[in-house]
């Protein structure tokens, strides 16, 4: 099959810029649409309500420990965001916002840890 060539997407954010297109365009439509400069921002805590807040907080212990993320946990910050992206179908539809959401942070995080050794 052809591979069709990787259209620059001029809605990233500013931060998502310095990230590699081909792994900014491996992240689902639905969630980069929650990725933008009005959005939270998972690294710098940004524009976060108490609710994203407390979910990166958990992530982050869970994934990471009592230790600073570094990249080399990039890799399981992608695994839960495609484990929660599996399960968004299967759950009531009025819960699937907050999936999107956590998905996004997700990627987010994991997109910055790529380009970065730590958080």
């Amino acid at each position: 099959p052809k591979r069709r060539p990787i259209v620059e997407d001029t809605t990233r954010p500013s931060w998502a810029l310095k990230v590699a297109v081909e792994r900014w365009s491996e992240i689902p439509q639905w969630a980069r649409q929650h990725l933008t400069e009005e959005r939270c921002d998972p690294v710098a805590k940004a524009n976060c309500d108490a609710e994203e807040l407390a979910f990166i907080e958990k992530a982050s212990r869970d994934i990471c420990g009592t230790r600073v993320c570094s990249r080399e946990d990039q890799g399981r910050f992608e695994d839960e965001a495609k484990r929660l992206a599996a399960k968004r179908m299967d759950v009531k539809p009025a819960a699937r916002p907050w999936i999107e959401r956590r998905v996004a942070l997700l990627h987010g995080i994991s997109c910055r840890l790529k380009e970065r050794a730590e958080l």
